[in-house]
């Protein structure tokens, strides 16, 4: 018997740290603040995918949703020690449906799914010992859902020595091969960026094509010209187009765009780029506080009016007016205004921050769903503090939202 002592005691010590774990999340997390979205008006089940992201006094990550506050404290102790708390619901959902296939893979923006088959694209970096500089290598997976037969390989990046880092922002599946859309920051200037299609021949297991996008495009010498890409609902399912949004900035004064920005498309079924014909006035008016978005067939800008925003939807493929929502927009003299939006199913939803944080105001946190078909605000609501206090407001730092 004396043999088994020690796996013994180092079960018991085990389940003691385990529940001196849960004890302490559960103490921790009864002490913060409980924020709650207070309904004003509409139909809450608007907003019931509806993620906000944030921080509480600057260290304590938290979700706020319909349901109220989910602190980082209330997952296992598994996802605190992986992450896996903090991963996007569709990897985990990939992750549930195709644990193997799933291992390791975390970033959204290197996977492809459609009905018959879940990709996933990724590099690598190793220091190279011959020439001082980085050597990247692709990593290619491709899974067929139902024969469960999965093809991989590996692809090395030739011109490796001109990058400093090159990393995945989307991957498309067309007629057997992998389109992989990836920025590739250059060596000797950390601000110049390229943007690359690379195509990889998947039964025949090669990359194939390496095209550079807007190669031809030049600024006035005292400007750099910048290509942004447009967020998009859930760009791991199948997409036309990629779009970006393109301005410039003094070289001088990098982080500051000069003039009206401009918007442009790669067409990932012909290779082909183009520039999206915008309607004037809304182009001319887009507001730099609202993220352009777009999903499936449209892209949606922002405009901020006197008191008032109006979002509208332009048809990418012909450039016409889909529809356009207005919203009450509330900037009061002196006061601080920031806005978040995400747009999903033909819906927008924007939160507004009202409040002078430099002058200790608490600030107003005003949250609008809005339906662009009817053209009409569909839900309004108001971020605040359990208990009326909404003191600690002052100490949420919100980073954006996600539809779950």
């Amino acid at each position: 018997m004396k043999k088994y002592w020690r796996p013994g005691v180092l079960l018991v010590l085990i389940l003691l740290t385990i529940g001196t774990y849960y004890v302490q999340a559960a103490n921790s997390t009864s002490k913060l603040p409980q924020y709650y979205i207070k309904k004003i008006s509409g139909n809450e089940n608007e907003i019931k995918d509806l993620v906000i992201n944030g921080f509480y006094s600057a260290n304590q990550r938290l979700e706020v949703s319909k349901n109220g506050t989910d602190y980082g404290n209330d997952r296992s102790l598994v996802e605190q020690i992986m992450g896996a708390g903090y991963f996007d619901s569709t990897i985990k959902e990939l992750q549930q449906k195709y644990r193997n296939f799933m291992r390791g893979k975390r970033m959204e923006d290197s996977l492809y799914e459609d009905d018959r088959l879940l990709a996933y694209a990724g590099v690598k970096d190793q220091h190279d010992e011959n020439s001082g500089g980085r050597v990247y290598t692709f990593n290619i997976d491709v899974l067929n859902k139902k024969s469960e037969n999965k093809i991989t390989f590996e692809s090395q990046l030739k011109d490796s020595h001109r990058y400093y880092m090159v990393s995945v922002q989307d991957v498309q599946y067309i007629d057997r091969e992998l389109k992989v859309l990836t920025s590739n920051y250059m060596n000797g200037n950390s601000s110049d960026e390229e943007f690359h299609v690379y195509t990889f021949d998947i039964p025949a297991k090669k990359l194939i094509g390496d095209q550079t996008l807007f190669s031809n495009e030049k600024a006035p010498a005292d400007m750099k010209l910048h290509h942004q890409i447009v967020n998009s609902e859930n760009h791991i399912k199948p997409n036309k187009y990629i779009v970006f949004k393109n301005y410039l900035t003094k070289k001088t004064e990098e982080d500051i765009p000069s003039g009206k920005s401009s918007f442009s498309f790669y067409d990932y079924m012909d290779d082909s780029t183009g520039e999206l014909n915008i309607p004037k006035d809304v182009l001319e008016n887009q507001s730099n506080e609202i993220e352009p978005y777009y999903e499936e067939s449209d892209i949606y800008l922002g405009q901020i009016l006197k008191d008032q925003l109006k979002i509208s939807a332009v048809n990418l493929s012909n450039g016409k007016l889909d529809n356009e929502v207005v919203l009450p927009h509330k900037n009061g003299e002196g006061d601080s205004i920031q806005t978040w939006s995400i747009f999903a199913g033909g819906k927008s939803y924007l939160l507004f921050k009202q409040g002078n944080d430099l002058g200790g105001e608490t600030p107003v946190y005003d949250l609008y769903a809005a339906d662009l078909d009817t053209q009409s605000i569909v839900y309004h609501g108001e971020l605040k503090e359990k208990g009326n206090k909404d003191s600690r407001l002052k100490q949420l730092e919100l980073y954006g939202l996600k539809i779950k």
